[in-house]
């Protein structure tokens, strides 16, 4: 074996190490509750996937929080929230709750996104 196969063998360990411990990171915390300090991304797309399931996706093209303007839910577009939508869908869908199913969808496209990244590293 020579010294460029053992270097691409090392950095395939590396990478599967990196895999598998942010994998199990993420699959750790499903079930455990919320609790301290979240960022309002969270907050605002938990509140949009409630909202898409309570209003059986009549506002799928205007999403919609938690927040009152003139007595009316305010909409909520700084971009559109697809994690939200996907979110609603498993939750109204297959039941279980949003903490669960947003954290799910996560670790999904954590995974996904460690696997793009790595393949385009590895054909570097």
């Amino acid at each position: 074996m020579n010294r460029f196969e053992v270097g691409e063998r090392l950095h395939e360990r590396i990478f599967y190490a990196i895999f598998f411990g942010v994998l199990f990171l993420k699959i750790s915390t499903l079930f455990k509750p919320f609790l301290g300090y979240f960022a309002s991304y969270q907050i605002v797309s938990g509140m949009v996937a409630k909202n898409f399931a309570w209003e059986n996706f009549s506002n799928v093209w205007l999403p919609q929080g938690f927040y009152l303007i003139q007595g009316k839910p305010a909409v909520i577009l700084l971009f559109y929230p697809f994690n939200a939508l996907l979110t609603a869908l498993a939750f109204k869908g297959l039941g279980g709750t949003v903490d669960f199913w947003a954290r799910f969808i996560s670790v999904v496209f954590s995974t996904l996104s460690i696997l793009g990244v790595g393949r385009i590293v590895w054909h570097l």
